[in-house]
C-alpha cells in the first residue's frame, strides 16, 4: 500500500490490483476510486512473486515467468507512476509478449464498503484511445494512461542480458505527468526523512525496536493529508482514508510529544469546518465538531453529505485536545487563534449536545444508533448480551468541564465572572457507584447499563483521557481542599490567569500522596 496525500495505491503483493480478489485493490483520489485494476502478463500469464521491498515512499516488485525476470518500481504523488523492467538473465534469445491490463470503474469508497448500498456494483468504463494512451471518461471523472514507449501491448526478443522497460502513468485529468521517472522516485522517498527529522526521535539499544518506532513515524506521515490548515493524519486505510474528528483528535493528543504540528493541522481543519447552522441531513448543529467529510459519487447524488457531523463526543474532545495542545506547547497564541471555536464548541456541549440539562452528552440517534465510540449499532450491551435502550447519554462530561476549567480564565476575561458549570447529578443517575477511572455511559432511562448478577456495569469499549475536576474560582485564588475517593484519579487544576499547575494531592493508604 502507498499513499501520498489524497492518493493511495492498494494492490497484492505481486503489484497487481484485481479488486474481484479484494474489494479496495486500486488506485484512489480520496473517495473515488481511479484505476480499478493494473495486471501485468507475460505470455498471458502474471508471473510469480519472488520478492518484494518498501520503503514508504515507493514499492519495488520482482517476478519471474516464461523465461525472463518482471521488476516493477512504483511510486504514487499526483497519480500512480511504474517503470516495468522485462530482463532475459539466461543465456538464449526469449521471445515473449508483455501485456498491462488496465480498467477503472470509478467506484465510490461508501459503495464498496458497503455503507451505500446503490453504489455497491461499479459499471466499469469503457477505454478510450487516445494520442498519448488510453482514457477513462465518465460524469466528468478523467483517468488517463500514459506508456512510454507507446503501447499496452509489446511483443518482445530479447538477447542474453537485454532488457526492455516500459514506463506507466495513472493520473486524473487535471494532474501532472512526471516527466522524468527518477526525480519523481527520488522526491517520493525523501518525504519520508523529511517526515522523521521533523519528529521526535527515540534510539534504544534494541535494533527491532528501533525500527518499530521508525515505521510508527512513517505510519503516521502516510496516513496523513496536507490542507492549507496542515497536516491531517486520516483515520485508515483503505476504507476510511479521509477526515474524521474523534479518531484524529485522539491520536493527535497522543502524538503531541512526537510533532504538535499534528495536533495544530488537525484544531485547524476542524475548528474551519465547525457547524454553523442547523441541518438535520448532515446533524450539523452550531458549534458541533465534525465526525466525517467524504466527496465523489456519494455527496454528488445526494447519498452521503459532504460533512457529517454525527458523532457525540468529538465535540469535547477536540475541547480535550486543545487544551493539552496548549499545555504541552505553551502556544497561547494560537489556542487564542482557536477560542472562538472553543467558545462555540462549550455552547454546544452545554445546549444541543446536553438537551435535558442532566450534565451528560447526550446522542438522539442518526445515521448511527450509537454515536460514541465505536459507531457501530452493538457497542453497548449490558453484561447479560442485552441490548442497552436508545439514546445513549456518554460520560464525557467531565471531559468537557475539564476544558472549562483550562478556559476559564479566559471566560473570566471575556465576561468578567465566574462561569459556572451545573452540577452532575452522578448520586441521581447512579453512575457515581461504578466510576473507575472511566467514562460511563447511561442508557435511555437514564441509568448505567447493567446485567450482571451483581449489578456490575455494562461491558463497554470506553474512549477515556483526562477526565478534570474543576472548581469555579477567581483568578490567584486558592485551590479549595476536596476529598477524591482513591480509585478515581482525577486531575485538579489550578486556574489562574495562564494556568499555572498546582500540586496534587491523594489519598492512599491513610497518608496524603503528592502527585507533580
Amino acid at each position: 500500500m502507498l499513499k501520498n496525500d489524497h492518493f493511495f495505491a492498494v494492490s497484492a503483493r505481486d503489484g497487481s490490483m484485481k479488486p474481484g480478489e479484494f474489494a479496495g485493490d486500486g488506485l484512489w483520489s480520496g473517495d473515488t476510486r481511479i484505476l480499478s485494476t493494473l495486471r501485468v502478463l507475460v505470455d498471458g500469464v502474471e508471473p510469480t512473486a519472488v520478492g518484494l521491498q518498501a520503503d514508504d515512499g515507493s514499492a519495488t516488485f520482482e517476478l519471474e515467468g516464461a523465461g525472463v525476470h518482471v521488476q516493477r518500481v512504483r511510486f504514487v504523488d499526483e497519480g500512480l507512476h511504474e517503470r516495468i523492467t522485462v530482463a532475459n538473465r539466461g543465456s538464449t534469445n526469449v521471445d515473449v509478449t508483455l501485456d498491462v491490463e488496465v480498467a477503472a470503474d470509478f467506484a465510490a469508497m461508501l459503495g464498496i464498503r458497503g455503507a451505500v448500498p446503490e453504489l455497491a456494483s461499479p459499471v466499469p468504463v469503457p477505454a478510450v484511445a487516445a494520442v498519448d494512451g488510453i482514457r477513462f471518461v465518465r460524469d466528468g471523472h478523467l483517468t488517463r494512461v500514459i506508456t512510454q514507449p507507446h503501447g499496452l501491448k509489446h511483443q518482445l526478443r530479447l538477447e542474453p542480458g537485454e532488457e526492455f522497460v516500459l514506463t506507466l502513468d495513472v493520473v486524473p485529468g487535471s494532474a501532472q505527468v512526471t516527466l522524468d521517472f527518477d526525480s519523481g522516485l527520488r522526491a517520493a522517498r525523501d518525504i519520508y526523512p523529511r517526515w522523521a527529522a521533523e519528529c521526535m526521535s527515540v534510539r534504544t539499544d534494541n535494533p527491532v525496536l528501533n525500527e518499530l518506532l521508525d515505521q510508527a513515524i512513517a505510519d503516521i506521515r502516510m496516513l496523513s493529508n496536507s490542507y492549507d490548515t496542515g497536516i491531517y493524519p486520516t483515520a485508515g486505510l483503505p476504507w476510511f482514508a479521509v477526515p474524521f474528528g474523534r479518531d484524529t483528535l485522539i491520536s493527535s493528543t497522543l502524538l503531541l510529544h512526537v510533532n504538535p504540528e499534528i495536533a495544530r493541522g488537525v484544531l485547524r481543519y476542524l475548528a474551519k469546518h465547525q457547524g454553523k447552522r442547523v441541518d438535520e441531513s448532515s446533524e450539523e448543529q452550531p458549534g458541533k465538531i465534525l465526525h466525517e467529510v467524504r466527496t465523489g459519487e456519494v455527496v454528488e447524488r445526494g447519498l452521503w453529505p459532504h460533512i457529517l457531523y454525527g458523532t457525540i463526543d468529538a465535540t469535547a474532545l477536540f475541547l480535550c485536545a486543545l487544551t493539552e495542545t496548549e499545555d504541552w506547547t505553551h502556544d497561547h497564541r494560537f489556542a487564542d487563534e482557536l477560542w472562538p471555536a472553543a467558545e462555540a464548541a462549550l455552547a454546544w456541549c452545554g445546549t444541543y449536545g446536553d438537551p435535558d440539562g442532566d450534565g451528560y452528552l447526550d446522542a438522539d440517534g442518526g445515521r448511527a444508533r450509537n454515536q460514541g465510540w465505536k459507531d457501530s449499532d452493538d457497542p453497548l450491551t449490558n453484561t447479560d448480551g442485552g441490548e442497552v435502550a436508545r439514546p445513549a447519554a456518554l460520560g464525557f462530561e467531565g471531559a468537557r468541564r475539564g476544558a472549562q476549567a483550562t478556559f476559564q480564565p479566559r471566560l473570566l476575561d471575556r465576561e468578567g465572572e465566574v462561569h459556572r458549570p451545573g452540577p452532575r447529578q452522578l448520586e441521581a443517575s447512579g453512575a457515581s457507584d461504578h466510576l473507575e477511572s472511566r467514562a460511563l455511559p447511561l442508557d435511555a432511562d437514564p441509568r448505567p447499563p447493567q446485567g450482571g448478577a451483581c449489578g456490575e456495569p455494562a461491558l463497554v469499549p470506553r474512549a477515556f483521557f483526562r477526565l478534570g475536576h474543576p472548581h469555579a474560582v477567581r483568578p490567584r485564588g486558592q485551590l479549595r481542599p476536596v476529598q477524591l475517593p482513591q480509585r478515581l484519579r482525577l486531575a485538579v487544576r489550578h486556574c489562574a490567569r495562564r494556568r499555572r499547575d498546582a500540586a496534587v494531592r491523594f489519598r492512599q493508604g491513610g497518608r496524603a500522596h503528592r502527585a507533580g
